[in-house]
C-alpha cells in the first residue's frame, strides 16, 4: 500500500475509534455503527483521491472534519476529492 494511503486510513481509523470510545461519538450525528463502517469504506474511496500538494495527515484532518460533522452542516465540509462520483 502505498505510505500516503496507509498514513491516511491509519489517521481516519484511530480518529474514528477515539470518537467512539472517548464519548465524543454522537449517534445523532454520526449514527450507529454501521454508518462508521461506511465512513471507513467513503475513508478508502477517498485515499484514492489524495490531491498531490495534500499531506496524508491534512487530508486525515479534512477527512474527519466532514465525518463527524453534523449532517445539516457536512456539505460546507465535503471536498471533491472525498465525494464519491
Amino acid at each position: 500500500m502505498d505510505p500516503k494511503i496507509y498514513q491516511f486510513i491509519t489517521e481516519v481509523q484511530t480518529a474514528m475509534i477515539v470518537f467512539h470510545c472517548s464519548g465524543h461519538y454522537d449517534r445523532k450525528k454520526i449514527g450507529p455503527i454501521s454508518d462508521v463502517l461506511i465512513g471507513l469504506d467513503d475513508a478508502f474511496h477517498a485515499a484514492q483521491n489524495i490531491p498531490e500538494d495534500m499531506t496524508a495527515h491534512e487530508a486525515a484532518c479534512e477527512y474527519v472534519d466532514f465525518w463527524q460533522a453534523d449532517p445539516a452542516d457536512c456539505s460546507k465540509f465535503l471536498k471533491s476529492w472525498i465525494a464519491r462520483d
